[in-house]
């Protein structure tokens, strides 16, 4: 069960989740659901231990739970924070608006996809979105996948994933696409239920820790405190994840592994109050 409080979001015709919890075995590992889905979501991580290097594939979803398989050389108890999403009865489009009240803020969109080569791939979204894509995140799902998948252009009617080299054969990967939003001058801040999620791009620099303010994104900081960040690469051939292991109502902080070398691309959001 996820650790946090009031986690979840109805859109129109749409039920979004997030939570943070432990993998804590290399085998198949169930975690739940605070409330039950109406359809088999899809669901993302981000991984929050210093110096995560190896992504947590998740490798199925029901309505009640969602499992990981992780990689037999991830040997520690690792927290990692999870988003859900999928349609409610009668919504079959994996598509929702998000709105404050009647004014929608924001679309999100998601599905399954499988990446089959090297290089540059395209993949479409349900619908294309009317004014732009903010951030699309990606999670694995085969059992012990060793590689992320980064996501390196992105566009109202699709995205690019362009994988490492080492990685051979077809790959099959959930995604979770949000777009719609008014933006200045890179980044965004909409209502999301009673809370609010914010997002951006930003550049790591160091295998020091590293903090990003909101202000520095030309957004206000959260009103109390920042439950989750979420981070997705976006440099060709990414290999390690960007693990996000504090969050401040100011800034979130990213500790990444040293084998990530020079300038690493990320676009990330936010959730708090």
């Amino acid at each position: 069960m996820n650790d946090l409080l009031d986690t979840s979001v109805d859109t129109t015709n749409g039920l979004i989740q997030w939570g943070t919890d432990t993998s804590s075995q290399d085998s198949r590992q169930p975690f739940s659901f605070e409330t039950s889905f109406e359809r088999a979501p899809v669901v993302v991580n981000t991984r929050t231990g210093d110096n995560s290097e190896r992504p947590l594939p998740i490798v199925s979803a029901d309505t009640e739970m969602f499992y990981i398989d992780r990689k037999d050389t991830v040997d520690r108890n690792e927290r990692f924070h999870w988003l859900a999403v999928a349609g409610q009865e009668g919504n079959s489009t994996k598509a929702a608006d998000i709105k404050n009240g009647d004014n929608k803020v924001a679309k999100i969109q998601w599905g399954t996809a499988t990446c089959t080569k090297d290089g540059e791939q395209s993949f479409d979204y349900t619908q294309p979105f009317s004014k732009n894509c903010a951030i699309v995140i990606i999670n694995r799902n085969k059992a012990g996948a060793e590689d992320i998948l980064p996501v390196v252009k992105k566009t109202t009617t699709g995205f690019v994933i362009d994988r490492n080299d080492g990685i051979s054969g077809d790959q099959s990967f959930s995604w979770i696409a949000i777009g719609d939003v008014n933006m200045t001058n890179g980044s965004f801040s909409i209502p999301f239920g009673n809370k609010v999620m914010k997002g951006g791009s930003a550049t790591s620099k160091s295998d020091d820790a590293e903090s990003y303010y909101f202000k520095n994104f030309d957004l206000a900081a959260f009103g109390s405190d920042c439950d989750q960040v979420f981070i997705q690469r976006t440099d060709k051939g990414d290999e390690c994840v960007i693990p996000v292991v504090k969050e401040d109502k100011n800034y979130f902080t990213i500790n990444r592994d040293s084998t990530i070398k020079g300038d690493a691309h990320f676009d990330w959001i936010a959730i708090g109050k």
